[in-house]
């Protein structure tokens, strides 16, 4: 992550990289590059979870998203698995 803060209620993520999954719930199906890499969440709407393993889940049942933030390294997903846009 390059960056992070929370302004106005809203968190604002920079990341590296970032990867959307595709066909989930209820297993994604492929994991496609997402672009921009940044990410902003308005925590009204989230609800923000510690998942173990230095995760953390955002769940937004009103717009039907679930992100889940890894530490740095801490992804087993291997990103020459990652289908560009």
């Amino acid at each position: 992550m390059s960056r992070a803060s929370v302004e106005n209620n809203t968190l604002k993520l920079g990341f590296d990289w970032l990867a959307r999954a595709e066909g989930f719930p209820p297993l994604p199906t492929r994991w496609v590059r997402d672009t921009p890499k940044n990410y902003e969440a308005s925590l009204e709407i989230y609800a923000v979870s510690d998942i173990g393993l230095d995760r953390t889940c955002l769940n937004s049942s009103i717009i039907g998203e679930t992100t889940v933030l890894f530490p740095r390294g801490g992804s087993t997903l291997d990103q020459s698995k990652i289908e560009e846009e």
